[in-house]
C-alpha cells in the first residue's frame, strides 16, 4: 500500500487550478485516469490527500511531468 501525500491545502486547489486551466473536466479526468470523479473532487476540496500512484495518475492524466509535480511541492 502507498502512503498518502500528507493532506495539505495546496493540492487540491493546486490541482482544480491546473485542470480548468487545460480546459478538463473532472469526468475528463476520471476518463483519462481511472480514477471516479467523486475522488478527484475529494482530492480538490481537500477532505483526503491521495496515495503517490493517485497523484502520477492525475498528472499522467494532465499530461504533466514529474518535473511539473516538482515544482509544485517546491513551491508550496
Amino acid at each position: 500500500m502507498t502512503n498518502p501525500i500528507p493532506k495539505t491545502p495546496q493540492f487540491g486547489p493546486w490541482l482544480r487550478g491546473v485542470r480548468e486551466h487545460l480546459g478538463v473536466s473532472q469526468v475528463e479526468l476520471a476518463r483519462r485516469t481511472g480514477i471516479s470523479n467523486n475522488t478527484i473532487s475529494k482530492i480538490e476540496r481537500g477532505v483526503f490527500g491521495p496515495a503517490w500512484d493517485t497523484v502520477w495518475k492525475l498528472a499522467k492524466g494532465l499530461g504533466l511531468s514529474l518535473g511539473d509535480l516538482d515544482h509544485m511541492t517546491s513551491s508550496s
